[in-house]
Parts: C-alpha cells; structure tokens; sequence
C-alpha cells in the first residue's frame, strides 16, 4: 500500500511539473532563453508577445532589444528602442531602454540624448550615462558634466557632477575641481570639491588653492585632503606659517596618521617648543593616532610638570595599549591622582589582569574602589570571580564598591552569591535595589521567589 501511494505522488509530481512546463508563457520562456544566453530563441520569443498585443508588451520590447545587442545585432535593437519610446513613453521599461544605450560603445545616440538633456532622461539616468562616456570619451563627455556642476539648480545633481570629475584622471577634472572649490559660494559644495582633490592627488591643486581660503571650515577639509595623500612635508611647511589653532590641530593629526620618523620628529619639537597647553594636549591626543608612539608618550610623561597634560600622556597610553608600561608607572608613583588615571588608562585598555595586580598591591581605600568598579565595566569572568573573593574580607566601603560592581556588569548571579552570605541590612536591601533595576529573567524569579515566600 505504502508502495502505491508513492507511485501515486511521483505520477502527480510529474504531472504537474509537465503541466507549469506547458503553461509558461512566450514571456516566461523568453526570460528562461535570456538566462541560459540563447539571445536569439529569447528575441523570438519576446516578438510572439509582442505580435499578440497582450499584457507586458512595453517589458517585451525592452528585453527584446536587450537580447539584440547581446546578438550583435545593434540596429534590431535600436528599432524595437524607438517603438517602445513612440508607444510606451511613460513606462519604466522606456527610462531603462535609455540606461540599456549607454551600455554599448557602438551607439552614439546616447551621448546625443545627453547633450540635448533628452526630456526621456532624469537627472539619474544622466549621472548614469555621463559615468559611462566618461570612460570612454573623456573629451566630448567632460564639457557635459561642468555644465551639470554650474548650471543645475539641484545640489544633489551638483554633487554628483563634482563625484563624476572626482573619479576621472583627465587633466581638466582637477582643473574644474579646483575651480569649483575657489568659487563657490556653496560651502558644502566647496568641502566636497576639495574631498574630491583629496581622491585624485591632486596636490599641486590643493596648495594653490589654500591662500584664496577664507574659511577655517575649508582650510581644515583641505588639510585633512593633504593628510590622505600623505604630504608630511606641505603639513610641516603649514604648521611652520599657520596659526589657527583648528587647521594646526588638523595639521598635527595628518602628520600622526603618517607616523614616519620625520613626522615623529616635528611632532615632539613641536611639543618641546610649544608655550600652549590647548596644543600640547592636541599633540598627545595626536599620538593616539600613530602605531609607535608609546616611547614618545612616556617620554612626555616623565618631563611633563602639568597634572593636566600628564593626565592626557596616561590616557595615550591607554589607548596605545601600553600596559607593561601602565603597570610599572602604577608602582613607581605615589600621588593619587596620577594612580587613579592609570587605573582610568588601565581600563581604556581592557586590561583585567593590570586592575586585579592593582587590587592586590595597594591598600588606599578610595583607589581600590575605583579599581574594582573599573574590573565590571571592563566585564571579565575572572575578574569578576577575584572581586568576589574579597567580599567577605572587605571593608564597608569595598564591599559596597562589590555590589556597585555587580550592578555595573549586570551579574545576577553574583548578587545572590553576595546575598546570601551577607548579614547587614542594609547592604542587602541594596543589592535587592539592584536586583530589581536589572532587566532579566534570573532577577526577575529571584524577587518573584522572595515575594511569593510564605513565612
């Protein structure tokens, strides 16, 4: 029986199978023929739609023409184009035919569209096909795409003009990129078109446009161009003659980012000679940008006199990953201060294990405090653990710093070990006060249990 049932289903299978393969429509089977790059049998196909007049005409025309050139037979295809732009005019597949132009060398009559801005074409499709011609004829597609940039009112379109000259390497886009930004009374435009000199290197371009910037906005964008390209030696000659503090700053940060021996060299002059903690703290903020810096930061560290830029060295330090260096600086210091900033590096650092030393070496209450709140936000299970294990020899303000930590790290189940060894009142209820803040399934049964505890 089991047997026969089988059969029935596979018979039916077949069936139905056979009966979709007769159903599918010339439309269908055209599409099939386009996927399997049988470009004839596909034109054929999308003609019997056609010849019937039925429904998906206008898609059939396209595809059609589609599967012509892909044929080779250009001309074919330009005459089903036409017959869909004189009978379809509004449709989608008419917008698309013009895309589909532009995609063959051969056909000059995209590019002739484009320079009498074809009504047939949005502002898009003309971004599109100017992208293309711009490969291919630089010369004859480069007047089309200024005219976009100086006379559209559209700032997208503008924007995409200035994206067009962004990606040629034709001598005039640089020209007219330069110029745009000399210019324009657009700061937004102005930004994008020195961005855009910043992506085609066009150095010389860049430096002779800076003495006509007025703005500082612009002179920033024009120094963090610079810093791409990778240009130490024009940053050095504008830190040596500006002074804006914002474009030095940005200027400072292009030499960290190249991180060459020179720029390292500038750097820590300029640090040396500067009489301006705003600059000395850009500087070290700096440093957080370069890959060899740590031997720098605490060479400032150890001649620097300001709390304030000695703070800024420890937390470079931090963001260096620097924790040998942290560790040994934490046991050869005795002002609070500076301890309780390592503890602070320690953490922008994720180092656990440089925290737990630290709990096990020093006895100031207020520092270990901060450094067991330090281990939950750094969120480590070991971590965790060693906090736990000094519970119950802590002191008030430990312990309190414990449960803190807890909640910090949303350890429930650390909690409820703490409460359930924990005698104090108060400290119970505040953890239960944690306990109920934490949104989680284990918090959640645990009040519930104590609730619904019969006496």
């Amino acid at each position: 029986m089991p047997i026969k049932i089988a059969l029935k289903k596979s018979i039916l299978t077949c069936l139905l199978v056979a009966t979709a393969v007769l159903a599918q429509s010339p439309y269908d089977e055209g599409q099939q023929a386009l996927r399997d790059q049988r470009w004839t049998d596909a034109a054929d196909q999308f003609d019997v739609v056609i010849q019937t007049g039925e429904e998906q005409v206008d898609a059939a025309l396209y595809w059609k023409a589609y599967a012509l050139y892909k044929a080779g037979r250009k001309n074919e295809a330009e005459r089903e184009l036409r017959k869909l732009e004189r009978a379809y005019p509004q449709s989608r597949w008419t917008r698309e035919s013009q895309a589909l132009r532009v995609e063959y060398p051969d056909s000059t009559e995209s590019i002739e569209r484009v320079a009498a801005n074809d009504s047939l074409m949005d502002d898009e499709l003309r971004l599109f096909a100017l992208s293309q011609l711009m490969e291919r004829d630089p010369e004859r597609a480069m007047p089309l795409v200024l005219e976009m940039l100086n006379n559209s009112s559209s700032r997208q379109v503008r924007n995409d003009a200035l994206f067009l000259l962004g990606m040629s390497d034709h001598p005039a886009a640089g020209r007219a990129l330069a110029e745009a930004a000399r210019n324009s009374e657009d700061p937004e435009m102005q930004m994008d078109a020195i961005h855009m000199l910043g992506t085609l290197d066009a150095s010389d371009e860049l430096q002779s446009l800076y003495p006509d910037l007025k703005s500082i906005e612009a002179r920033v964008t024009l120094i963090e161009a610079l810093s791409i390209q990778g240009q130490t030696a024009i940053l050095i000659g504008y830190l040596e003659s500006e002074t804006d503090p914002e474009v030095r700053k940005a200027a400072i940060n292009g030499l960290a980012m190249e991180g060459d021996a020179e720029s390292m060299a500038f750097i820590e002059s300029m640090y040396d000679s500067s009489p301006n903690q705003e600059e000395k703290i850009a500087i070290l903020e700096s440093l957080m940008l370069m890959d060899d810096a740590e031997a720098l930061a605490l060479k400032i560290l150890r001649t620097e006199s300001d709390p304030e830029l000695q703070r800024r060295a420890i937390e470079a330090l931090g963001v260096m990953d620097a924790t040998a260096a942290l560790g040994e600086l934490y046991a050869n210091v005795t002002d609070e201060n500076t301890r309780a900033d390592v503890i602070e590096a320690l953490v922008i650092a994720d180092d656990a294990a440089g925290i737990t030393n630290v709990l096990r070496v020093e006895k100031d209450p207020v520092l270990r405090a901060q450094a067991i709140q330090a281990l939950a936000i750094i969120d480590d299970e070991l971590a965790s653990g060693y906090v736990l294990e000094l519970y119950p020899d802590g002191t008030r303000e430990e312990k309190e710093a414990i449960i803190e930590s807890m909640m910090i790290a949303e350890n429930t189940q650390g909690l409820f070990s703490l409460l359930e060894q924990e005698n104090d009142p108060e400290l119970k209820r505040q953890m239960l006060q944690m306990l109920t803040i934490i949104d989680s399934e284990e918090s959640n049964e645990y009040l519930f249990r104590m609730l619904e505890k019969k006496d």
